[in-house]
């Protein structure tokens, strides 16, 4: 027999009811976030139906930036995109699914770019 003790309810719980994907981004009522890069209404959506104020394209720091990449050289974007992020704010990268023209196992900068 397996003994779980006093975390079994816990698991339970999480196991029933896991996080959804804007838990998972950290994404609070009343946090603002900025949405750039590859189109993601459904995000925008789920985010605004949270209480977070999105907008394309925002004044001041935010506290969330969630940017869809599509390809390695888009990745260059990230260096003006983080002077619009608050000093503990989260930048996320965005990714198609599966893709094989941007990955999690290639380093940055890619080898086209290294001689610049």
């Amino acid at each position: 027999m397996l003994e779980l003790g006093a975390e079994a309810a816990k698991w339970a719980k999480r196991i029933i009811n896991p996080p959804s994907r804007l838990d998972k981004l950290g994404a609070k009522p009343g946090m603002s976030a900025l949405v750039a890069g590859a189109r993601h209404d459904d995000l925008v959506d789920e985010l605004e139906t949270r209480g977070v104020t999105v907008a394309g394209s925002m004044p001041g720091a935010v506290d969330l930036i969630l940017y869809g990449a599509e390809t390695w050289d888009a990745l260059a974007r990230l260096d003006d995109l983080r002077h619009k992020l608050k000093p503990d704010g989260a930048l996320w990268v965005i990714r198609p699914k599966g893709s094989k023209s941007i990955t999690e196992a290639r380093s940055w900068p890619p080898e086209s770019a290294q001689g610049s």
